[in-house]
């Protein structure tokens, strides 16, 4: 799992649990929505300045949102090895 993806996931997860839409977090974030969409799917990284500006959009903070991110990562490294002895 690459970063961007894990990032993308829970800033996603992190969105649709409040209910709110693409439009009102790209908005509040100073981004396009189309380029939050591609933060979403893993296919785009960001800068720190805007990361900072979606987890502010999101009620969240950065630290709050990597530890998740880590959570995950480590998650899917354990699974990915336990497979692989399979």
């Amino acid at each position: 799992m690459l970063l961007r993806e894990a990032v993308g996931e829970n800033l996603k997860a992190e969105r649709i649990s409040q209910d709110r839409g693409q439009k009102d977090v790209s908005t509040l974030a100073f981004m396009s929505m189309s380029y939050l969409s591609e933060v979403e799917r893993g296919m785009k990284e960001m800068s720190s300045e805007i990361l900072e500006n979606v987890c502010h959009s999101l009620n969240i903070t950065v630290p709050e949102l990597l530890t998740r991110v880590a959570s995950d990562m480590e998650l899917f490294d354990r699974v990915e090895a336990s497979l692989s002895y399979v």
